[in-house]
């Protein structure tokens, strides 16, 4: 500790550093977090690590603080090499430069997308600056940021690129390029094949034809007739030929086909 005073009897303020002015006291520089003539004074900021002697605004914050007054909070920032974060006192950009994984831009201020896939590490990371999601999106999500959703007529609402590019197909009950034509009403069980739309089971009574979707002969005994040919079904075996049976005025007659 220095001495002032005549015969430098005196001890300088704890607050100097190593020596102040022989004569008035004055320290020559003060000791973190103090300030005035013989900094005995705390600086005028609570988050404030040094600030100028003369008047005790701050020049320095705390770590992990910024702003003139030291009162805003960095972001979630990569720490330093001693375990601390520091962020730009005017700006609160990162002093590294980088941001803990799950988070993105010169503050770290912003969170990756909710929806963004994780890593391996089972941390949802996207890119530093644009915060594009990294990895790809969770089941259902797609674009850049994940944020948008996929249809729910694609297969487990999986999707790349945009909503109806379905990844795995179609959702049961719909079919086509983009997965948005519903089955034919007159499928049994209403599931059908993704591309061509052909019912999966058979047809309801009265319809044939692979998407169900033509009508038997009116004539058909009961309106059943066979799923693929059309030809009737409930019917007296009485030609060898194959041929629409149908019912008139009470007997059974056939109508050949056209």
């Amino acid at each position: 500790m220095g001495t002032y005073g005549q015969t430098c009897q005196l001890n300088c303020s704890t607050g100097c550093i190593s020596s102040c002015d022989r004569y008035t006291a004055t320290c020559a520089s003060c000791r973190q977090g103090l300030y005035d003539d013989r900094c005995d004074a705390n600086c005028l900021d609570t988050g404030c690590l040094e600030c100028r002697q003369d008047n005790g605004t701050c020049e320095v914050c705390t770590p992990g603080q910024y702003g003139s007054q030291c009162d805003n909070t960095c972001g979630t920032c990569l720490p330093s090499s001693d375990g601390l974060i520091y962020c730009d006192m005017s700006n609160g950009d990162c002093a590294v430069g980088e941001c803990v994984p799950g988070y993105f831009g010169t503050t770290c201020k912003h969170q990756c997308g909710t929806n963004c896939l994780e890593s391996s590490k089972g941390i949802k990371e996207c890119d530093f600056n644009t915060g594009t999601c990294d990895n790809g999106c969770d089941l259902g999500f797609f674009g850049p940021y994940c944020n948008m959703t996929c249809s729910t007529t694609c297969k487990t609402s999986d999707c790349v690129g945009n909503m109806t590019n379905c990844r795995q197909g179609c959702a049961f009950g719909y079919y086509g390029n983009d997965c948005l034509t519903s089955c034919p009403v007159n499928c049994i069980g209403g599931g059908c094949n993704g591309s061509t739309g052909a019912c999966d089971d058979n047809c309801t009574s009265g319809f044939y034809g692979g998407q169900c979707s033509t009508e038997c002969q009116s004539t058909c005994i009961d309106d059943i007739c066979d799923q693929t040919t059309g030809d009737c079904l409930e019917c007296h075996q009485t030609t060898s030929r194959p041929t629409h049976y149908c019912r008139s005025a009470g007997k059974d007659i056939y109508l050949s086909k056209m």
